[in-house]
């Protein structure tokens, strides 16, 4: 009996060591392929493949033409609205000029929320097919007739680069236009942010023909 016992113990830990192996397999070698920051990617997203199989545009029209700006800020701390870190990349224009610069939309999806927030202004949230949540704040203006329920499709429009947040609706002017992009995957009921910055890279790398 005490054989039997330890030797099932043993195809369980085999098994389990096999699963695992498995995942490490799939995700080290399979999920992505010759991507320039292939390893940036894994080791800051627990969800890179679903991502990446979403994404197929960079969310600023015309990115490749104007010196766009951004860096690794994923993790800093902000202040307003109470200590918190920073859940997202911003890309900022070569001119602070709000309502100059068109945002699209990174995915197709649904637009699950579009209006103001405090934190991020005028905001827009969409949901991917593989349920990913882009989220694009500090708009100036939105694109005309979206609206939640709106289903968009990668590259469409979505809105225009602005400087609002930080306060009641309107409140613009507390810092520089730019675009704070966001990414978020639902996980045992909760949204897990995820750090935009190497995807956003090997879109840019890879002249934004990302995705399957």
């Amino acid at each position: 009996m005490k054989k039997q016992i330890f030797t099932g113990s043993i195809s369980i830990t085999f098994l389990l060591f096999y699963i695992v192996f498995l995942q490490w397999f799939c995700v080290e070698f399979l999920v992505m392929g010759d991507l320039p920051y292939e390893k940036e990617m894994k080791q800051t997203a627990n969800f890179v493949k679903e991502i990446w199989e979403d994404v197929h545009m960079f969310p600023v029209e015309e990115y490749k033409s104007i010196a766009f700006a951004y860096e690794d800020s994923y993790g800093q701390e902000r202040t307003f609205g109470g200590d918190r870190q920073h859940e997202g990349t911003d890309i900022i224009p070569p001119e602070n000029k709000a309502g100059k610069y068109k945002i699209v939309s990174v995915s197709d999806g649904v637009i699950e929320n579009i209006g103001w927030l405090p934190l991020g202004g005028w905001r827009i949230g969409i949901r991917s097919e593989q349920g990913i949540y882009f989220y694009y704040a500090h708009l100036h203006h939105f694109e005309e007739g979206l609206q939640e329920g709106t289903k968009v499709k990668a590259g469409d429009v979505i809105g225009y680069m602005g400087d609002s947040g930080y306060g009641q609706e309107g409140t613009t002017g507390k810092f520089v236009v730019h675009l704070h992009f966001g990414i978020y995957r639902e996980e045992k009921g909760e949204e897990i942010s995820v750090n935009p910055y190497w995807i956003l890279k090997n879109l840019e790398e890879i002249d934004g023909k990302a995705g399957n």
